[in-house]
């Protein structure tokens, strides 16, 4: 059952039940059904012998003058038109007898909606959403912001002031728009149409440092768009590096190692118009670490104890000797391979890691281990 079938019914029902209510009396009873700016709806009980019924609405705090309407004995509810916005209204329904005697009356109050705001423009800066300015009116004490589109969307955002944006929208998608003021009596009329469209969506980014000095950017296509611009910014610098492409890739070199580096990204629609933004973080891989020396530990267990300059952005040190034995180094700067053998010949390299991977290897040391004493090439 759809909404118009649904408000058919209720307005059916509440006739009925206001009829039988009534049916023990003479007197008839009215409610306001619904009103709107300049106009105001409303119904009451037929009464079995009436021959019509009369309508007016006078304003409870204005000179203006009362409008009347008339209606035939077979209706039970009816508007009074040329109102005006948030204004106080009695509305008197008198039931009327074929010598235009009034058999019967009641009163009810009830306030137009505010007058009709205007749209001044509307924009999408995400691809969900479009937000919408609009002029505020007296009297208003919320706005009922619409989006509909041709694929059979319906969307109704409450905001209290100007601007308001509508979510949960479709990206690249045409929506009309439209607003109405609210206050305690009820909604005006919708404001004259306008249209736009959202944003692209933003490209999906992956990178990885494949070097020490180097970070790849990767992003599936992006449906509609036609360009990305890509902008680089090392961590606690200004210095920016943008560039734009069609591709959906981007290498970008000559960077600092160890260094975490922002990366944002848009997406631009035929028309030139920027989508959604991203923005990711990825680190480089640290520098190799310099300075390595090597020496024998002369302990109840012989070791090469391997040392090497800290380097920046490692979170992690591998010291690796040819004899296929290795020691790790979360933070100092030093760490001892153990137990070795003597007349062992040692080629060590230092390796940093941190997220982006490990580092290329230290230049290597070599050092030949023997019971008597320690040589060092």
């Amino acid at each position: 059952m759809g909404s118009e079938d649904l408000r058919l019914l209720t307005i059916i029902l509440m006739i009925m039940c206001t009829s039988k209510m009534c049916a023990g009396q003479n007197d008839i009873t009215v409610s306001v059904f619904t009103v709107t700016s300049k106009s105001m709806t409303v119904l009451w009980s037929g009464q079995s012998d009436a021959s019509s019924y009369n309508v007016t609405a006078t304003p409870k705090n204005s000179r203006e003058q009362p409008v009347f309407t008339q209606f035939s004995s077979s209706t039970v509810m009816g508007s009074v038109n040329s109102l005006s916005p948030n204004t106080v209204y009695t509305m008197r329904v008198e039931s009327m007898n074929s010598s235009v005697n009034v058999l019967s009356s009641a009163e009810t109050e009830e306030t137009t909606a505010p007058e009709v705001p205007s749209i001044v423009q509307a924009y999408s800066k995400h691809s969900d959403s479009i937000t919408v300015e609009f002029r505020e009116v007296s009297g208003a004490t919320a706005y009922i912001l619409r989006a509909e589109n041709n694929d059979g969307f319906f969307s109704e955002s409450v905001v209290y002031s100007s601007p308001g944006t509508i979510l949960n929208l479709r990206a690249y998608t045409n929506y009309t728009l439209s607003v109405m003021s609210r206050n305690s009596g009820g909604r005006s009329q919708p404001s004259c149409p306008v249209y736009a469209r959202t944003v692209v969506v933003a490209p999906a980014l992956r990178s990885v440092s494949p070097t020490e000095d180097s970070i790849v950017v990767s992003w599936d296509p992006v449906e509609h768009a036609v360009q990305y611009t890509l902008c680089v910014i090392m961590e606690e610098s200004d210095a920016l590096f943008q560039v734009n492409t069609s591709q959906t890739n981007m290498t970008f070199s000559s960077l600092d190692p160890g260094v975490t580096y922002c990366i944002k990204a848009t997406a631009w629609d035929p028309n030139s118009i920027p989508g959604d933004d991203i923005t990711i973080y990825q680190i480089t891989r640290p520098p190799v670490p310099a300075g390595v020396q090597v020496s024998l530990t002369l302990e109840r267990i012989m070791g090469l104890a391997v040392y090497w300059e800290v380097v920046r952005g490692a979170s992690l040190y591998f010291a690796l000797s040819s004899m296929g034995q290795n020691c790790t180094s979360m933070g100092d700067p030093f760490c001892i391979i153990s137990p070795i053998g003597c007349s062992e010949n040692h080629t060590l390299t230092v390796m940093a890691e941190n997220q982006a991977g490990p580092s290329s290897p230290s230049q290597p040391k070599d050092l030949l281990t023997c019971m008597h004493y320690t040589q060092i090439y």
